[in-house]
């Protein structure tokens, strides 16, 4: 079983095979509502993988 305790939940994905953290995670296409997931690979060691994400919108209200 693959150690994923430092791949979940993170701001930026990170490679589970070398740690590798994509900066440019913004740049990942994940369709059009942004959410889902795709397969990516690794800048550095250059395997596939697959990433998920997950989006949460909030709205913030105010008297005019």
């Amino acid at each position: 079983m693959e150690d994923t305790k430092y791949t979940k939940y993170t701001n930026s994905p990170i490679c589970p095979y070398c740690g590798n953290v994509e900066h440019d995670a913004w740049e990942i296409d994940f369709g059009p509502c942004g959410e889902g997931d795709t397969e990516i690979d690794c800048g550095r060691c250059e395997k596939i993988y697959k990433v998920y994400r997950e989006c949460e919108i909030t709205y913030t209200t105010e008297k005019i």
